[in-house]
């Protein structure tokens, strides 16, 4: 597939997570093909913590980082 071009990116990804791996590998490409990209990895979360935020205090903190890393990303 064809990586470059594409605009900044933010990859959030948890250690709990079916797709961990092949989210950590899609941020090694991009990143291979001059993409920025911005990742962050929760590794004692699970897939869809974000959704858990009345449980999880990880939850508000991952939000917050999406908010402010993707406005950073696009000069925000």
């Amino acid at each position: 597939k064809r990586l470059q071009g594409l605009p900044p990116a933010f990859i959030l990804s948890c250690g709990f997570d079916p797709l961990h791996d092949q989210n950590i590998e899609y941020a090694e490409k991009l990143k291979a093909a001059g993409v920025t990209v911005d990742h962050v990895n929760y590794p004692n979360m699970i897939h869809g913590f974000t959704l858990l935020r009345s449980l999880l205090p990880e939850a508000d903190q991952a939000l917050t980082d999406a908010i402010l890393r993707t406005k950073k990303l696009v000069g925000l």
